[in-house]
């Protein structure tokens, strides 16, 4: 198991157990630094007690003994060795916290500083009345940090499932677990490494999101988001905010725009893609992918330009009624699909297009009207399917 080790009370040596090495090498700086201050005299190292300190000191609380610890002003230093412990921080900037792999639940209403947790179960607090920047480090374990803070802060959950709930200020999630990260209405950029499979729920926050090789689900909500799927795909919906950017990566995704002036861009790979339409003026872009994509038109003004794999251009009946704008299609190799319409939308359609300067125009039953540029001929009933 590995471990750090950073002087405490009277000159003895206090070990800190870890249960993977994700966060050691922050908390052998903390120890570093800890260590290097009491030697010089400037921190004055104390035992599960926090009594007053000598003017112009600051204090190092080594915690041996479950349960409750609050920090008094100037205690910015605590190493945590209990198997359960609550604490309080002190409200100083700078602070610093290792705690091993034991329980811990830390509050902080004010302040700054770094934390380095073990592998236990750990809670952290911070209040909406803190406006410092934190960097939190969990490890593996079942980790539930609520930071409400107004400041910038980095937080890393650790490999365990975690929720991560966020506030006002500008984060920074880097996930390595199966994690659940909750924006409110500050901006965040959450980042996934290697398989985890995320859940983001954006509120009213601006979301950069980052996936990884899992399948993730990122929902915008009222935010403005910006979405790269990576390679493991999943399901990604923009923000009411609009000006939602969502990439589709590599892997099978579904990307739904949210707002006004959404771009949804399917990615280069050969996995299959869809790609939905709503009701602001959205750009549908297939044009660099070769995977067989499907394209749903909304209720607003969609530009679709489709690329070089088998594609399918869907309206459905009741989520469609928009003007919508169809680049490259190809008879033959691309499909019109109309999902729930009358018996004899396609006999309609076909017998009412127009055709003027190589543009074919299509009107269906429930107002939606289609062009497809540069097509240079009609439409034929072979280039649509129905369910």
């Amino acid at each position: 198991m590995p471990f750090v080790t950073v002087i405490g009370a009277g000159g003895s040596t206090v070990t800190v157990p870890y249960t993977t090495t994700q966060n050691v090498a922050i908390a052998r700086q903390i120890a570093a630094n800890i260590t290097a201050s009491v030697l010089a005299g400037n921190t004055v190292a104390h035992q599960d007690l926090t009594p007053p300190l000598p003017a112009g000191k600051t204090g190092e609380f080594v915690k041996t003994i479950d349960g409750l610890s609050v920090m008094p002003a100037g205690y910015s230093d605590v190493v945590n060795v209990s198997k359960n412990a609550i604490i309080y921080g002190s409200g100083d900037n700078g602070q610093q916290i290792l705690s091993g792999t034991g329980n811990l639940t830390f509050f902080s209403f004010a302040g700054s500083g770094t934390l380095a947790g073990g592998g236990g179960d750990n809670s952290i607090y911070i209040a909406a009345t803190d406006t410092g920047s934190w960097d939190i480090n969990t490890d593996v374990g079942h980790n539930q940090i609520v930071d409400f803070g107004t400041g910038a802060s980095s937080i890393s959950p650790g490999g365990g499932s975690n929720l991560v709930q966020l506030g006002g200020g500008q984060y920074t999630v880097n996930s390595t677990g199966n994690d659940t990260v909750v924006g409110g209405t500050g901006a965040e950029t959450v980042g996934v490494t290697g398989t985890a499979s995320d859940v983001v729920v954006g509120h009213s926050s601006d979301l950069n999101f980052i996936n990884g090789q899992g399948a993730s689900t990122v929902l915008g909500q009222a935010g403005s988001d910006t979405i790269f799927a990576g390679f493991g795909g999943g399901l990604y919906k923009g923000g009411s905010a609009g000006n939602n950017l969502l990439q589709g990566g590599f892997g099978a995704a579904t990307l739904q725009a949210g707002g006004n002036n959404d771009t949804l861009i399917a990615g280069p790979g050969a996995a299959p893609q869809a790609l939905f339409a709503a009701s602001g003026s959205e750009t549908l872009d297939g044009s660099g992918s070769s995977g067989a994509d499907t394209f749903y038109g909304g209720s607003g003004h969609a530009t679709i330009n489709l690329g070089l794999g088998t594609n399918i251009v869907g309206f459905i009946d009741g989520s469609a009624g928009g003007t919508d704008i169809v680049n490259s299609f190809a008879s033959g190799t691309d499909t019109i699909n109309l999902h729930g319409y009358p018996s004899g939308e396609v006999s309609n359609v076909v017998g009412n297009q127009t055709l003027s300067g190589g543009n074919v125009t299509i009107s269906l039953s429930d107002g939606t009207q289609v062009t497809f540029t540069s097509l240079g001929h009609l439409l034929t009933s072979s280039d649509f399917t129905t369910i």
